[in-house]
């Protein structure tokens, strides 16, 4: 093997050559970073000759990783993230928070109940720089595994999505399922409401991607109610839910602490039927602030 001195291998060769590969092309990755097409051309040949690696197999105006390419592509990808978090934990440290904390969340679940202010308190106790994301449950689940939050807030529901193994989990809130009802609909008159009244309605529901057990809860509960539920769309996220609730183009089956406006629909809370909001985290590789979380949260919630 041909003896690569790293000395003379530069982070801002790596990051053009990531950029290349993501972009498909050396003009593409020059416009992403304001440089001309020769400059990268010349730098990645530059970077092959370093390291006596072909990264790229260059035709007919296509741009294709070697295996080898492939390879380093992978390797840097995730060693540029740990730099730049490395980076980032400095700067805490220096502007005087002893750690990061990163939590994904539902992008409206996080707006309700006790989760934001136990946040909000915690950071204003603890000398944490806290940062909150707000995405699909399940690019949060596959997120939390590829290592880039330290933690989650999701349904309890979907625990039997996730590979159990190295996952630990808690209680933050205990929530129920609900039917929401546009006011347009004749239903928003009554006063309470069972499955079995929704056999002639539609639902909004999330799509298989958004949530991979929502579906077999709703069939499983119309069922119990002796019909197949009528879909009227399927939805990528939670704010969906109440455009289309505004249109009247369905009920909805909603965790009910999921903000849905009190002008929009009525709310029906399902009696028995408990879908608790849970913090899920990797077992072995929760980080100094997230420990210090979890403390926080066991002084703080009851048993």
């Amino acid at each position: 093997m041909q003896h690569v001195d790293l000395r003379n291998i530069k982070i801002n060769q790596i990051q053009i050559f990531l950029e290349a590969v993501n972009c498909g092309s050396f003009s593409g990755a020059a416009e992403a970073l304001h440089v001309t097409q020769p400059m990268v051309s010349k730098t990645i040949q530059a970077l092959e000759k370093e390291l006596g690696i072909i990264l790229f197999i260059r035709s007919k105006g296509k741009l294709n990783l070697t295996p080898a390419g492939r390879d380093c592509y992978n390797q840097w990808s995730n060693m540029l993230k740990y730099l730049e978090a490395s980076v980032e934990s400095a700067h805490a440290i220096q502007e005087g928070a002893s750690s990061r904390l990163h939590i994904g969340a539902g992008s409206m679940a996080i707006e309700a109940g006790k989760f934001f202010p136990l946040l909000k308190d915690f950071k204003e106790q603890q000398p944490v720089n806290l940062y909150v994301e707000c995405h699909a449950m399940t690019q949060l689940i596959t997120e939390l595994q590829d290592d880039k939050y330290d933690a989650i807030f999701i349904s309890k529901h979907l625990l039997d999505s996730i590979e159990s193994r190295g996952l630990k989990w808690k209680k933050i809130q205990e929530t129920f399922l609900a039917i929401f009802v546009p006011w347009d609909n004749p239903l928003s008159d009554r006063d309470e409401l069972s499955f079995a009244d929704l056999k002639k309605e539609s639902f909004i529901a999330f799509s298989v991607d958004t949530d991979p057990l929502y579906l077999d809860l709703l069939n499983r509960l119309a069922g119990e109610a002796g019909f197949i539920p009528k879909i009227a769309c399927y939805i990528p996220n939670e704010e969906s839910f109440e455009v289309n609730l505004m249109l009247n183009n369905g009920v909805a089956l909603i965790d009910s602490m999921v903000m849905i406006s009190e002008a929009i629909a009525k709310m029906f809370p399902l009696k028995g039927l408990r879908n608790d909001s849970i913090l899920v985290w990797k077992e072995g590789n929760a980080s100094p602030a997230l420990k210090q979380f979890l403390k926080y949260l066991d002084k703080h919630l009851p048993e």
